[in-house]
Parts: C-alpha cells; sequence; structure tokens
C-alpha cells in the first residue's frame, strides 16, 4: 500500500555530496603523521566517529584518551554487538580529569579522600588499568590523541601542548548566535596556546539532497512534508509524479483525508 505522508528533514537538501565516515578516518590518519599531541573534538555520544579516531590511533601507534563520560557511555553498551569500542582496547585510555581539589595528580593522599573529587559513577574508571591523567599525557605527547570538549578546555592548561601539537574539530557548524560565541571562545583558546589553525575533519549526519530525493522517490508517499530544514521550497519540483510537496506553517492544522 503506497505510504499516505512522509515527513521528512532537508537540513542538506541543497547539497548533492556527502562524505563518509570511512573518508574522515582517511583524512584524519593522513592529517596525523608527523604531529606532536593531537587534541580532538567530537561529539560525546558518537560512537561511530570515537571508532574512526580509535582505528587512526591504532594506526599511528597512539592511544585514544576518552573522557569519563564516554566510558561510560561504553560501559553501558558494552556486549550490545553494536560493534563500539571496547574499554579494553590497548589503543584506549580513559582520561581522568583534575576535578576541584585536584588530587588525582598529587601524591600522599588517600585513595578515598581522592575518590571524594568524582562523581559515584565516575569512581570505578579511577580503578582501571588504563585510566591516565593530565600528567601522563603531558609527558608523552605524540603517544595520545585526546578527546577535549568546549567545557574542557581549560585543561590545555594542564596538558601543554607542545609545539607541533594540533586541534581537529570533528562537530557539527556553529547553527545559531549562541553557537558562534562558542566557536569564539574556542578560538581564543586555541590562539593562547598556539593551536591555531586548527583542522576541521567531519562527515555529516544528514542525507544529501542527492540521497533524499533518492530515499522519497523509493518511499514514494503521495504527501511529502518537507521539516527540519532552511530551504523547504527546494522540495518543489524534485520528485516523481504524483508526490504533492506541502510546505507545513506553523499552528496550521492539515486534513489529509481527502487523499
Amino acid at each position: 500500500m503506497k505510504p499516505l505522508a512522509l515527513m521528512c528533514e532537508g537540513t542538506r537538501i541543497d547539497e548533492s555530496s556527502s562524505v563518509s565516515e570511512q573518508e574522515v578516518q582517511e583524512k584524519l590518519a593522513q592529517f596525523a603523521e608527523g604531529k606532536a599531541l593531537i587534541i580532538a573534538n567530537f561529539p560525546v555520544r558518537d560512537t561511530e566517529r570515537m571508532t574512526s579516531f580509535l582505528e587512526v590511533a591504532k594506526a599511528t601507534g597512539r592511544r585514544l584518551a576518552i573522557s569519563t563520560k564516554q566510558a561510560f557511555l561504553l560501559k553501558q553498551l558494552e556486549g550490545c554487538g553494536a560493534g563500539i569500542p571496547s574499554l579494553n582496547d590497548k589503543n584506549l585510555a580513559i582520561y581522568i580529569r583534575r576535578k576541584d581539589w585536584g588530587l588525582i595528580t598529587k601524591k600522599g593522599y588517600p585513595p578515598e579522600i581522592v575518590r571524594q573529587d568524582y562523581e559515584e559513577w565516575e569512581r570505578e574508571f579511577l580503578d582501571y588499568p588504563n585510566a591516565v591523567t593530565c600528567e601522563e599525557i603531558r609527558a608523552n605527547q605524540t603517544d595520545f590523541i585526546v578527546r577535549i570538549d568546549f567545557f574542557e578546555l581549560p585543561d590545555l592548561i594542564a596538558l601543554k601542548p607542545v609545539a607541533g601539537s594540533c586541534y581537529v574539530r570533528s562537530v557539527t557548524e556553529p547553527h545559531d548566535d549562541e553557537d558562534l560565541i562558542d566557536l569564539r571562545r574556542v578560538n581564543n583558546w586555541l590562539r593562547l596556546l598556539h593551536l591555531l589553525p586548527y583542522q576541521k575533519i567531519h562527515a555529516s549526519g544528514h542525507a544529501s539532497g542527492t540521497e533524499l530525493k533518492r530515499l522519497i522517490n523509493e518511499i514514494n508517499p503521495k504527501i511529502l512534508i518537507p521539516i527540519h530544514t532552511e530551504k523547504p521550497e527546494l522540495f518543489k519540483d524534485q520528485f516523481r509524479k504524483g508526490i504533492e510537496v506541502i510546505l507545513p506553517k506553523k499552528r496550521k492544522r492539515y486534513d489529509f483525508s481527502q487523499f
């Protein structure tokens, strides 16, 4: 039976090509050659992008240092069969940040006191054999790719990237004024630490216009409703005969009973 209506996102309706995750991995591997510390920002829950960075770490003799939040995510997904990285991978490290008291890198404090600096869900990762601190990364910079997001940028002061270090931005472009302000803050940090210009290596999770057209023609709905797009008008007259494109308006109700 032919579907009645299809609501379809169109973030990249005006683009004809896409970058694959394999291409991201290949670009990362090429860029990593000869670098000192590689600082990367990629989405915290994107296990596919994490895998790409991990594969680059393996290919270049490095370890990918992920956050405790990402380690917690991998722990929850263990055994799900989704092909996610294993916390036991020899090329994966868990970066234990210095918290309020900063005791993780100080000697002589009882473990139970050090642990109080961390949330309960984080504490188990302090005991993992692949847990590392800023001191270990700072002393072995060519051995690591460390994931640092916007909120962790102050950690760069403790990591002290040496000459030849670099920053890889592997996240989406800013899409509002607040994001633009955040990006300016990132650039200020990178400028301070002599990490500009940074490298942009990313693949969108949104389909291109070419891919969307193929998908919509295959589904062949009677009605197509574009959503999540700045250019909904580009959906007009793009698809096979018999597909009616309706551009939705706020607070308007639609009755499809006549179709």
